[in-house]
């Protein structure tokens, strides 16, 4: 629930990229870590519509592995 509620928040800020934190690397498509107490989320931002892409939901310790 608490995921649900932050990521709505989110969509409905004017900025969403001064809450989050892009990640480096060198992707064709940007990626973000949003930050949800010990939670991370990996995102992506299509900012004509304001479509929010949640690729992965993940403890802290092991999301960034992939990325």
């Amino acid at each position: 629930m608490r995921i649900r509620d932050e990521l709505v928040a989110l969509s409905q800020v004017s900025s969403p990229r001064t809450l989050i934190k892009k990640l480096k690397g060198s992707w064709d498509i940007p990626l973000y870590s949003f930050r949800i107490s010990h939670y991370r989320l990996i995102l992506s931002i299509e900012d004509q519509n304001m479509v929010i892409f949640v690729i992965e939901i993940g403890d802290r310790r092991t999301v960034y592995r992939n990325y």
